[in-house]
C-alpha cells in the first residue's frame, strides 16, 4: 500500500518534469499552434481488482476528454490530456479523473488529408469514494491509434481506438488495479 503511494508520487513528478521539459523546447519546436480539442466516447468493461482476491466487472460507460498538444519535432507531439471515465460497478458509479502526458507520432497521408497517430500516454488517475472503497489514485497507461481527418484552418475530426489500463494504484488500505479496458472515442481539433 505504501508502494502505491510512492509510485503515484513518482509518476506525478515525471509528468510534472516532462511537462516543464516540453515547455522548455517550445521556442525551438516547429512553428505551429499545436492541437487543442475534445473527445467523447465509451470505455469498455474492465476488471477492478481490490484487496485480497476480490474483483468486480465495470460496465461499458462514458469517457470524455480535453487535450492540448504541441509539436516538439515535425511529426512528434506531446502535451496534456485531461480525461474523465465514468466507472460503474456493483450498482455504484463514480468518475475517474485521469491527467496524462501523451507522446504521439504523426504519419502523414497528404492525398487523403489524413494523419495516422500511434499514441502512448502515462498519467495519474483519481477515483473518488465508492461504497466499497475509499478514494484511490492510480498510474494510468493508454495505448491508442488515432486517425485525424484534416479540415481547413488546422481543424480535424478524430477517431481514436485503444486500451486504458491502471495497473497500479490504491490508497492506504487497499491495492487496486483497473483494466485493461477498450477506449473508443470521437473527437474534434478546435
Amino acid at each position: 500500500m505504501d508502494s502505491a503511494r510512492r509510485i503515484t508520487a513518482a509518476i506525478s513528478a515525471v509528468i510534472l518534469l516532462s511537462s516543464v521539459s516540453v515547455l522548455a523546447v517550445l521556442p525551438y519546436a516547429p512553428k505551429s499552434k499545436g492541437l487543442v480539442g475534445i473527445r467523447a466516447g465509451i470505455i469498455g468493461r474492465a476488471t477492478i481488482d481490490y484487496g485480497a482476491e476480490r474483483n468486480l466487472q465495470s460496465m461499458i460507460d462514458l469517457s470524455l476528454g480535453l487535450f492540448w498538444e504541441v509539436p516538439f519535432t515535425r511529426h512528434a507531439y506531446s502535451g496534456i490530456w485531461i480525461d474523465g471515465h465514468n466507472i460503474e460497478a456493483a450498482g455504484q458509479q463514480q468518475f475517474l479523473l485521469d491527467v496524462s502526458l501523451p507522446v504521439a507520432y504523426a504519419y502523414e497521408f497528404p492525398r487523403a488529408r489524413m494523419l495516422l497517430r500511434p499514441v502512448i500516454a502515462f498519467g495519474l488517475g483519481h477515483l473518488a469514494n465508492i461504497t466499497f472503497m475509499d478514494a484511490t489514485s492510480y498510474l494510468t497507461i493508454k495505448v491508442l491509434v488515432q486517425l485525424h481527418f484534416l479540415l481547413p484552418k488546422q481543424r480535424a475530426w478524430i477517431i481514436e481506438l485503444g486500451v486504458f489500463h491502471a495497473p497500479v494504484g490504491g490508497n492506504s488500505k487497499l491495492d487496486v488495479s483497473i483494466g485493461p479496458a477498450v477506449l473508443l472515442r470521437l473527437g474534434y481539433v478546435l
